[in-house]
C-alpha cells in the first residue's frame, strides 16, 4: 500500500488537475464567445471532489498505525517520532558504524514508513553493508581477491594490491554510506502533522 502522504498529496494533485482543466476548457471555448448559444463552464456545473472528505477517508484506513495514533492524541508528533528514531540510530558517528538488528526500533520504523515513506532509518544487522565500516571492509576484501585472482605474483602488484584494496574499500564504503543514509522525510512529516490539525 502506497504511503500515507504519498496518498494525500495525489488527492490535492487530482483537484488541482480537476480545476486546471475546467480553467482549461473556458479558455479554449473564449474563441466561439460570438457563436450564439455561447457558454462558459463554472465548477458548480461539474460534480464536486470534495478534497477534505476524500483525504479523511484516506486517513481512517492508517487509524491502527501507533505513530499517527501518538500524533492524533497529541503525544507525539510525526516529526518528533522521525527525529527521535534518527537520533537512536544514526547521530553523530553513529551513522558511520554497523547496527545490530533492533526488532523493536524497526518496527516502529515500519509504522513511520507506510506513513512518510521509506526512510532508510531502519537497522538490519552489523554484516549488512549498509554503514561505511562494514561496507569499506567489504570492498576492502572484494578488491584484494580480485587483485589476487587477476594479477601476476610479484612485488609491484603485491604492493600496489595492498596500497590500493583498502582506498578502493573506503571509496566502496563512502557510496555505501550516501545511499544507505536516513532519508530526509522532515516535510512530509510536517505536512501530515498539519493535515492531521486541519482536518479534524
Amino acid at each position: 500500500m502506497e504511503n500515507l502522504y504519498a496518498q494525500l498529496k495525489y488527492a490535492e494533485k487530482v483537484n488541482g488537475n480537476f480545476q486546471e482543466a475546467v480553467e482549461s476548457a473556458n479558455r479554449n471555448f473564449k474563441r466561439f464567445k460570438n457563436v450564439p448559444g455561447y457558454f462558459s463552464i463554472i465548477s458548480e456545473d461539474i460534480p464536486k471532489f470534495n478534497v477534505e472528505e476524500h483525504q479523511k477517508k484516506i486517513i481512517k484506513n492508517y487509524e491502527t498505525n501507533p505513530i499517527l495514533i501518538e500524533s492524533v492524541k497529541g503525544l507525539q508528533s510525526i516529526e518528533e517520532t522521525f527525529l527521535e528514531l534518527k537520533e537512536q540510530k544514526f547521530k553523530g558517528i553513529k551513522k558511520y558504524l554497523p547496527k545490530r538488528k533492533d526488532k523493536i526500533h524497526n518496527q516502529r520504523v515500519n509504522n513511520l514508513d507506510n506513513l512518510v515513506g521509506y526512510t532508510h532509518l531502519d537497522t538490519r544487522g552489523i554484516l549488512f553493508p549498509d554503514n561505511f565500516i562494514t561496507a569499506a571492509i567489504y570492498g576492502s576484501a572484494f578488491l584484494y581477491g580480485v587483485f589476487s585472482l587477476l594479477a601476476e605474483p610479484n612485488e609491484a602488484t603485491e604492493h600496489f594490491r595492498n596500497i590500493f584494496s583498502p582506498l578502493g574499500g573506503i571509496m566502496v564504503g563512502g557510496v555505501f554510506q550516501l545511499t544507505g543514509a536516513p532519508t530526509p522525510k522532515i516535510e512530509e512529516a510536517k505536512y501530515l502533522d498539519s493535515k492531521l490539525i486541519e482536518l479534524k
